[in-house]
């Protein structure tokens, strides 16, 4: 019984030690290792002197998310705005939930990390997108979108904090039509009050709040408007996607031929593969990428590796 127990000490502790090499490739050091529920929690500290919290479900980090923390950790580690104090990652399903804490948000002379008592929340599968609330003006304006570049992160943040009203309408069309039905409350409560003082008053109160439910008429038609547009927008930006799409296969077939002029047609999952590849891997070489597509079973030439490489990633080598 004693063996049993020593051995699976020692299986758990040799587990660790592997976990710690493996993380020590991407500049972390291990600080501690906890169990909360069904989660492992790692405790590490990264160059810049930043803490980094990883947890996931069962005993061992499953590759693809080894691959997306080494991308999240890179973005993080090269960003010159945003200067976390803390990153807490958790890998959950098929996408990984991160909570940044800044140390420092310094942007066009202003500090921006104090709107944000709660940090900011990230979310990351195959790109990065944020949604969290700032606080400005006892107003808690929602910030959500895709990051690009953290230069128009910030600008969009600063933009909200600059016109908070002004971003509201831009971007919460929501709030608008929740703070009308607040208002709308007082009124009618205001309104049995009045009635009770003088008819007079309770007129008064009453023209205000009809007057009120037409603008809030109003403001719902325009918002139904812009929801019509926002959704024709989409539609054309998808119609448009898939146009590029057809573009890009159409050009890789072209430059595909044989020597006499053959056309040969890549594989369509091949090619689906290798970009999917390439995104969960920025630093992936062609030669990589040819290896982990054989691995897989999938078979394309040099040839047609160069040619997804340079039409979708534009790298010729």
């Amino acid at each position: 019984m004693k063996k049993i127990v020593w051995s699976m000490v020692l299986s758990l502790g040799m587990a660790t030690i592997l976990w710690a090499q493996d993380y020590a490739t991407l500049g972390l050091q291990l600080k501690s290792q906890s169990k909360e529920g069904p989660y492992t929690v790692y405790q590490f500290r990264a160059p810049g002197n930043m803490d980094v919290s990883v947890s996931f479900k069962g005993a061992e980090l499953k590759e693809t998310d080894q691959e997306r923390l080494r991308g999240i950790l890179a973005i993080y580690q090269n960003l010159r705005i945003l200067l976390p104090s803390s990153v807490r990652v958790i890998f959950a399903d098929e996408r990984a939930e991160i909570l940044v804490i800044p140390r420092s948000f310094q942007y066009k002379g202003r500090e921006l990390s104090t709107y944000m008592p709660s940090g900011i929340q990230f979310f990351y599968t195959d790109f990065l997108e944020f949604d969290f609330r700032i606080v400005v003006e006892n107003l808690f304006l929602r910030i959500k979108g895709q990051f690009f570049k953290e230069e128009e992160f910030a600008e969009k943040i600063l933009a909200a904090v600059l016109n908070p009203y002004a971003y509201i309408q831009s971007q919460d069309p929501e709030y608008i039509l929740k703070r009308f039905q607040d208002i709308e409350g007082r009124l009618d409560r205001l309104l049995m009050e009045g009635e009770k003082i003088s008819t007079a008053v309770g007129n008064e109160i009453r023209e205000v709040r009809d007057s009120l439910g037409a603008l809030k008429q109003e403001v719902d038609r325009n918002f139904q408007k812009s929801t019509q547009a926002q959704q024709s927008l989409e539609q054309k930006v998808s119609d448009l996607s898939t146009e590029f799409q057809l573009l890009r296969y159409a050009l890789l077939v072209l430059n595909n031929r044989g020597f006499f002029g053959t056309i040969r047609l890549p594989s369509e999952a091949g090619i689906n593969r290798l970009v999917e590849l390439k995104k969960q891997q920025p630093k992936l070489t062609m030669d990589e990428a040819r290896e982990k597509l054989k691995a897989e079973g999938i078979e394309m030439t040099s040839k047609e590796v160069f040619l997804v490489f340079s039409v979708y990633f534009n790298e010729f080598k």
